[in-house]
């Protein structure tokens, strides 16, 4: 069943690409970013170290990202009541991480990340 609406010709801020997208692309990478965002959730409590302060970064920034886009997904008014209800359950799962506790050292650097990509997306795409 169609999650999107027909394509209208928006485009949106994707943060794990340097190009924008449109709905269709925007959910499919939200989807995925779910998943790497629960790879990195599991992968921080297996790390030590730096590797654990990497790992809880990326599932910090991930995290936050795809939730993010999820929110603009449902704001934007292009998605089906199926892609509603779908993006939704993503939110809900996105919302819980997001209380799981995460250093403040990584917090800072997945938001470095995160500003460092948006601010060379906006440059390339302003």
């Amino acid at each position: 069943m169609p999650l999107t609406k027909p394509d209208d010709g928006s485009r949106f801020y994707a943060p794990w690409r340097d190009d924008p997208r449109p709905v269709p692309g925007l959910l499919q990478g939200a989807y995925a970013y779910l998943g790497v965002t629960d790879f990195w959730r599991r992968q921080r409590h297996v790390e030590t170290g730096a590797a654990a302060v990497h790992a809880a970064a990326e599932f910090s920034r991930w995290c936050a990202s795809a939730l993010s886009v999820t929110r603009t997904l449902l704001d934007s008014g292009r998605l089906t009541r199926p892609g509603e209800l779908f993006a939704s359950a993503m939110a809900r799962r996105l919302e819980r991480w997001q209380d799981e506790e995460v250093s403040a050292q990584a917090r800072a650097l997945a938001r470095e990340r995160a500003e460092r990509h948006l601010a060379d997306w906006r440059e390339r795409n302003a």
